[in-house]
């Protein structure tokens, strides 16, 4: 998939087309539309607010054991909760 069948579709939908039909008129899989979709636009999603907290306490625990892995790190997250709540 090149970016300009992306451009293209682009068009298409601008036009008022749906992704499925900009595509089959094009002759391109939508799969791959997506996936130039993906190169061309960087989607940074980042943690939300909630997560934020969890995340920090994530840190700390990896800061202390470093050797710990992600089954470990939840195992005693899991423990914590149990205990203060």
């Amino acid at each position: 998939m090149n970016s300009s069948s992306v451009e293209a579709v682009e068009v298409l939908k601008a036009q008022g087309y749906s992704v499925t039909d900009a595509c089959r008129a094009l002759g391109i899989p939508r799969s791959g539309y997506r996936y130039g979709v993906r190169g061309k636009v960087a989607r940074v999603k980042g943690p939300g607010l909630k997560d934020m907290d969890l995340l920090e306490r994530i840190r700390r625990i990896k800061a202390e054991h470093p050797f710990w892995g992600y089954r470990r790190v939840w195992a005693w997250l899991r423990d914590r909760e149990k205990e203060e709540g």
